[in-house]
């Protein structure tokens, strides 16, 4: 039985130059080893950033995580002018969250860009502390929220098959590149009243992946050069023909195709693929996602049992799994 606390303390801090200094946390409501504040220092900010009109940039994302069993959302924002008069300073909101609430259930990004603030006081500020009554209702309505998008990414924008292959990619822990239309998908901004974002395919994604696999993925929904990042998911409308493709899977959104090194790949029907593929096409049937959620659950399930079980072999999990089914059917 899990035991819920009566509240959830969310630490936070600020990351931006200025105030007499470079780049650095300015205000922060818990103390940063060394440690954690050079993944902060690597991954926080958006990577070669600059003004240009032809980028009209508002807001990005940016998941990564942190060594003390903590995932970091940075909301990053333009903050001016820098020091020597340059446009685009960078800010950094960042949110502290323990992975142990994250195996509770899932934090959509639609609720936590509630707590964003680009105002701040230099040095200590306070955590934000959650009511689990509070929290629950929520989430229940974010959850909701991306279900809806769901239905709507799959009518207009990735349909089940692709949707189900890159789900998959994911659990192999390719690194992907999306390709967008900022017509179609906004990725200038992390939140839009009348545009589905690359925040709200970010919120359908990480939704949909078991939380083993969740807890390990970094994202970023705009990049200027991704194919220089080293998250794991980024978003961007392009990338030069002088860069590379590497070690990179590029899902062009714009083409409807995977691209890998140079060349144009089918969609691979692997069986984890064909199973969300079975799984989507049903809950989108039954306008419920209860039976992908038991399914996320018993993949969590399995991989803690294979972590933790030693010198027990597949086969048995398989001959249990075997088991199982044959039961519900003999019912």
């Amino acid at each position: 039985m899990i035991n819920l606390p009566e509240s959830f303390r969310i630490d936070q801090l600020h990351y931006t130059s200025g105030h007499g200094g470079d780049y650095r946390i300015v205000a922060s409501s818990t103390n940063v080893d060394q440690e954690t504040e050079e993944e902060i220092v690597r991954n926080a900010l958006v990577k070669h950033f600059y003004i240009s009109p032809e980028i009209p940039f508002k807001a990005a994302l940016r998941i990564f995580n942190l060594p003390n069993e903590t995932t970091a959302i940075s909301f990053v924002t333009i903050a001016g002018k820098d020091e020597f008069g340059r446009p685009g300073r960078q800010h950094a909101h960042i949110l502290l969250l323990k992975k142990e609430y994250s195996s509770y259930f899932y934090f959509p990004i639609k609720y936590l860009v509630k707590f964003h603030k680009k105002e701040y006081s230099l040095g200590s500020i306070p955590p934000i502390y959650i009511e689990l009554r509070e929290l629950l209702k929520n989430l229940h309505d974010s959850i909701r929220q991306i279900e809806e998008n769901i239905k709507e990414v799959v009518d207009n924008v990735i349909n089940v098959d692709f949707l189900s292959v890159i789900l998959s990619s994911i659990i192999r822990r390719e690194k992907l590149l999306f390709l967008v239309d900022p017509n179609t998908i906004d990725i200038y901004d992390i939140s839009a009243e009348k545009a589905l974002t690359s925040c709200d395919l970010i919120d359908i994604l990480l939704y949909l992946l078991p939380n083993s696999i969740r807890s390990k993925i970094s994202v970023s929904s705009f990049s200027i050069k991704p194919l220089q990042e080293e998250l794991n998911i980024v978003f961007s409308s392009t990338f030069t023909s002088a860069e590379e493709i590497v070690d990179r899977v590029i899902i062009d959104l714009i083409n409807n195709q995977i691209i890998d090194g140079k060349k144009r790949l089918k969609a691979p029907k692997d069986d984890l693929s064909k199973l969300y593929n079975r799984l989507l096409r049903q809950s989108l049937k039954e306008d419920s996602f209860e039976l992908i959620g038991t399914f996320l659950k018993t993949f969590d399930s399995l991989a803690f049992l294979a972590k933790q079980a030693k010198g027990i072999d597949e086969k048995i999990f398989r001959k249990i799994i075997k088991y199982v089914f044959s039961l519900s059917k003999a019912r």
